[in-house]
């Protein structure tokens, strides 16, 4: 046998292998998938551009595409789609119903932690907690899976069902201890929080705090407790002021030079707090690129004046501005690094006349 003759049968006999192989490949894959298919031949419903959910005879719930070939099992409880690539599906664990979300590859996306997960137009997904209570425990999640914010919500609601979220027309409804939060998506398809409603106290005033959150600074899981954290150093700060607090101005403070915060050229001794007119946080990114963190607080307050030798005195009503300017520390807390402080017009704060002093009287302080 010549050698040309060699290399073509040689040549011949692997063209044959090949052509075997794949025969016996696609035979295989046909049968595996013929068998693996016919117990489930119930669909359920159309989730998605050519995917069907299935249910077994067992009652179990899969995914299966255009083709009868079947993509996730048939073991879940009860299955939805969130895209072609992620489902919202259930099952039982402990005797309980759980929900979370897996890819088409039956990858756990999101834990099993859920008492159920609503998709809300594809915009955004509702987890619900299961912590014992009815109406708490709510949790916001991206289509991507993702915790939006890492928090429990006491309510969670839309405004509008069947609108899109937009600034302007419709918006998700935060609750928490009775502060209430804002949510849309932005141009971006970012979902951002855009206003807050803080209810806090000052000197035993309640007092409500509106906040329109117009900059991208901070991200939708930070924005609420960033505010908070700046509204609550400064009425901290504003309460140790007015009781002279001075292991509370060190603790607020950026750094050791905390006697700086005190502002003796306010000449505030012996003053009291009255009233609290208004609370307006702010973050802003300054020239220098970094992120400033400021809450200006407008208050009334009564101090002695015209103090006699027998130490008899009259009170006298006055209004201050407070710019109190924040950094964050090592620690990633906002703590006071310095306050912008002056006294103001009092009838530029509008005073409700229950805090007014309706007569200027002479009064002996207590020994």
């Amino acid at each position: 046998m010549s050698r040309n003759i060699r290399i073509i049968s040689v040549v011949l006999v692997l063209v044959l292998i090949f052509f075997l192989s794949m025969i016996f490949r696609y035979y295989l894959n046909v049968n595996t998938t013929h068998i693996k298919d016919e117990p489930e031949t119930n669909t359920a419903k159309i989730l998605h551009e050519g995917l069907y959910s299935f249910k077994n005879e067992k009652g179990f719930y899969g995914v299966k595409d255009g083709q009868g070939r079947i993509k996730i099992d048939a073991v879940w409880r009860d299955i939805d789609s969130i895209s072609a690539e992620k489902f919202i599906v259930s099952r039982y664990d402990e005797q309980k119903i759980r929900y979370g979300i897996i890819d088409i590859n039956e990858n756990i996306v999101v834990p099993f932690i859920y008492s159920s997960i609503v998709n809300k137009s594809n915009e955004y997904l509702v987890g619900k907690v299961d912590n014992g209570k009815e109406n708490h425990g709510y949790i916001i999640l991206s289509t991507d899976g993702d915790v939006l914010v890492d928090e429990e919500w006491d309510r969670c609601f839309k405004k509008y069902e069947n609108r899109t979220i937009r600034s302007g027309e419709n918006y998700v409804q935060l609750e928490k201890d009775g502060n209430i939060y804002k949510a849309c998506i932005t141009s971006s398809g970012d979902m951002k929080m855009y206003y807050l409603e803080l209810d806090k106290k000052i000197n035993d005033q309640e007092i409500t705090v509106k906040i329109n959150n117009l900059g991208t600074i901070l991200t939708m899981d930070n924005t609420h407790s960033t505010y908070n954290e700046i509204v609550d150093n400064a009425i901290a700060y504003i309460s140790a002021l007015f009781e002279s607090d001075a292991a509370k101005m060190k603790e607020l403070s950026y750094d050791t030079d905390y006697r700086r915060l005190q502002l003796e050229k306010m000449n505030l001794y012996g003053a009291h707090l009255v009233y609290t007119s208004r609370i307006m946080p702010s973050v802003q990114r300054g020239n220098d690129g970094n992120v400033e963190y400021r809450c200006e607080v407008k208050i009334m307050y009564i101090s002695p004046e015209n103090i006699e030798w027998d130490g008899t005195y009259k009170n006298s009503e006055h209004a201050a501005c407070f710019e109190v300017i924040m950094k964050k520390n090592q620690d990633g807390m906002l703590k006071i690094s310095s306050v912008e402080a002056e006294n103001i017009d009092i009838e530029t704060i509008s005073v409700p006349d229950e805090y007014r002093i309706t007569e200027t009287v002479s009064e002996t302080p207590t020994p």
